[in-house]
């Protein structure tokens, strides 16, 4: 069992589980017997590792974790062959990314739905898989680059679908991805020799759909009006323990497990009047923790919510979603926390698209990709995210300033300095316009922003040294303003001061080295 730092095991999240939650434990009788595949067997197999592979692009090593789950005996090199053989190769797919982004105006106000899709050679694709695609190959601002790159080979037929239209994500047109899984399935269940788990492909799937119907479930009822402050909220509440936490036992320090207390004893009332946004914070958290490799955590949560749904005798849908959570593996956990964010979006969007219920969880899912590191369609989101948010609550609400941080922060991840610089400036002056806590609040988080502007500018000037001496010197008046910000309105142990403190240390040891 992993032990954190400075934490005794007896301070472990375990007691935390009822024991029931152990049913659910997909390690509880792990396959110990794997087989090779026969040829018959990969007859059986070929529509999954097309789905896997060719339509949902997963990786050769990703396809062989897959089957092994499902039984078999597999290498990177019999797929390879096996890929080769079917003709499956993803062959000029270049071609096709760029087709489609020129099909897009630069403007997002432009397009014919907030999230467009394409059909690229026969397959139905989102754009969010075309700015990860991008986004690998290093290209920062891919709508702009394809528009403007020279592609001398002839492009592909691709057609941009409009509003109205229907798509399923990792289909083909003509095919159906569930009715391909189940038949792969079926035959893998009848041939094999050992008892095969539940795919890990259709536990994603199903956690998405299940999210789907409960959004459905709730909008069809007496829906929550909207808290005066968010913050204060049950599902704020437990969010903040949470970050608390994690930023303690980051840290090492001997604080972690009383907000973790706290944030757990808050699962049974967010669960027992739990609505869509609860959920969504509760995934940007789970992507929180996988991001900081707080596995046990994690894991501790999962199964304690999955089982405290349970016992509430919450909604049906309610409690498949959350127990698929807990079957996932790890590394499938931030992925399907933003597929089942981007179903439960698309719900709302068509449903009740003009209420703060669909701008909460957009937001969540612009956190969840910031913590899975997807910066091109999280630089995308949060900005449209901005927009629409002025649109509805006015330039000056505390929750829209505190996203044009978010949006400066993107900015920064980005290597913009000087965008970065602008929008923490913008949410200064906006911050002037309220008083108490969330003025602080903002003028804290842009402060610290434009410190670590100047510490990177510093980075970049290091062979001048008048011109580090000023940066260093910018850097510490912002760090020590946005210290006194903190000090005065949270707690001395507070993730927020703790962050801040460090800063001021690093800049400062560094002044002291220069002279």
């Amino acid at each position: 069992m992993h032990i954190y730092p400075n934490i005794h095991p007896s301070q472990t999240l375990h007691a935390f589980i009822p024991k029931s939650v152990a049913l659910m434990d997909p390690l509880v009788n792990p396959q110990s017997v794997l087989t090779i595949p026969s040829s018959e067997d990969w007859s059986g197999l070929r529509p999954l590792v097309k789905e896997l592979y060719h339509d949902r692009r997963f990786s050769i090593a990703e396809v062989r974790d897959h089957l092994k789950s499902l039984g078999y005996w597999v290498n990177t090199r019999m797929i390879r062959a096996r890929i080769s053989q079917w003709n499956l190769q993803r062959n000029n797919q270049f071609h096709g990314m760029v087709a489609a982004l020129r099909l897009l105006d630069p403007d997002p106000a432009s397009w014919p739905v907030p999230e467009p899709w394409f059909v690229i050679r026969g397959r139905h694709v989102p754009l969010h898989e075309i700015l990860r695609y991008f986004r690998r190959k290093g290209i920062q601002n891919p709508i702009h680059w394809c528009r403007s790159a020279a592609v001398s080979q002839e492009e592909p037929a691709v057609r941009l679908l409009q509003e109205g239209d229907s798509p399923v994500e990792g289909t083909s047109e003509g095919s159906s991805t569930l009715a391909a899984l189940s038949s792969a399935s079926s035959v893998a269940m009848s041939i094999s020799p050992v008892n095969i788990p539940t795919p890990i492909f259709t536990l994603e799937q199903k956690a998405a759909a299940s999210l789907t119907e409960y959004c459905g479930v709730y909008l069809s009822q007496d829906i929550h009006p909207e808290p005066e402050v968010h913050q204060f909220t049950t599902h704020g509440r437990f969010g903040n323990r949470m970050q608390e936490g994690l930023a303690q036992m980051m840290r090492g320090g001997p604080g972690a497990f009383p907000h973790f207390h706290q944030a757990f004893d808050l699962v049974q009332p967010l669960l027992a009047d739990c609505h869509p946004m609860s959920l969504a914070q509760l995934l940007a958290i789970v992507c929180e923790l996988s991001a900081c490799n707080a596995q046990e955590v994690l894991t501790c949560l999962l199964r304690y919510s999955a089982a405290m749904a349970s016992s509430l005798r919450t909604p049906s849908p309610l409690i498949q979603f959350l127990v698929s959570l807990t079957l996932l593996p790890p590394g499938l956990l931030q992925c399907t926390a933003i597929s089942s964010l981007r179903a439960a979006l698309a719900v709302f969007s068509d449903k009740s698209p003009h209420t703060w219920h669909r701008l909460y969880i957009e937001e969540r899912l612009c956190d969840c990709l910031y913590h899975g590191r997807d910066r091109i369609e999280g630089g995308y989101r949060r900005a449209q995210l901005l927009r629409n948010q002025e649109s509805f609550y006015g330039p000056f609400a505390r929750n829209v300033v505190w996203t044009v941080t978010n949006v400066a922060d993107d900015h920064l991840d980005g290597s913009d300095l000087d965008g970065a610089e602008s929008y923490y400036r913008m949410a200064l002056e906006r911050a002037e316009q309220l008083i108490g806590f969330p003025r602080a609040k903002l003028r804290y988080a842009a402060l610290e922003g434009l410190g670590r502007i100047e510490q990177m500018r510093f980075e970049i000037t290091r062979n001048d040294r008048e011109t580090c001496l000023r940066h260093l010197q910018e850097a510490s008046r912002y760090v020590d303003e946005s210290l006194n910000e903190a000090l005065i309105w949270f707690e001395p142990t507070s993730r927020r001061v703790g962050r801040v403190t460090e800063q001021q240390g690093y800049i400062r040891n560094i002044l002291h080295r220069l002279g």
